[in-house]
């Protein structure tokens, strides 16, 4: 049976209507999603590092720099990559799979993403807290070698260890943007209400 021309159709169900911006949890679900993988992707990468840690330091060694403190060093720095490794690949698990449910738009992974905003930021406070002193031990052992040569190698490395230094706390900060934003935005009423509807 045709239906009159001046008749308005039924509504669709409210879980079939479109909402205004409701599309965002399937940008911010394929934004994290892509952080996600290479963050677990750079934190499989990481466990391979400490294989070659003291490979990579034998150069300065041969450069005239103390054995012993080179081998100190090494024992300092390998437990410190194997434990930014398995944090650096439970983030981006974490984070992938927050994206993931948020794409199904699923309430689970405002949980997720929010566990990963705290995490994320504790892990970089934490590399920072140890990457300093850890860089700074580098440069000592670099400028007790000839890497900087023997005119002005003590100088150059001063520099050398503030610009790490510098380099390391503005990763830090660029490290918080996106978890941050997700704190803010899922804080929102307007984003708790739209979850809230999933």
């Amino acid at each position: 049976m045709d239906m009159p021309l001046d008749e308005t159709p039924p509504p669709l169900p409210s879980h079939l209507a479109a909402k205004p911006g409701s599309g965002w949890p399937k940008t911010l679900g394929i934004i994290t999603i892509v952080f996600g993988s290479l963050g677990s992707l750079g934190g499989l990468a990481a466990f391979v590092t400490p294989i070659f840690l003291k490979q990579q330091m034998q150069p300065y060694v041969q450069m005239g720099a103390d054995p012993a403190a080179v081998a100190a060093y090494v024992e300092k720095m390998m437990p410190y990559q194997i434990i930014m490794a398995v944090l650096t690949l439970s983030a981006g698990l974490l984070l992938l799979f927050g994206g993931l449910n948020l794409i199904k738009k699923r309430p689970v992974a405002v949980k997720l993403l929010l566990v990963w905003a705290f995490c994320k930021i504790g892990i970089g406070i934490y590399s920072t807290i140890q990457g300093i002193p850890m860089a700074r031990e580098q440069m000592e052992i670099m400028q007790s070698s000839n890497a900087f040569g023997s005119e002005g190698g003590a100088a150059l490395g001063q520099i050398t260890s503030v610009a790490t230094t510098i380099g390391m706390i503005v990763s830090l900060i660029w490290i918080a943007v996106l978890p941050v934003f997700l704190m803010v935005w899922f804080s929102r009423a307007k984003t708790r209400e739209q979850v809230n509807a999933w």
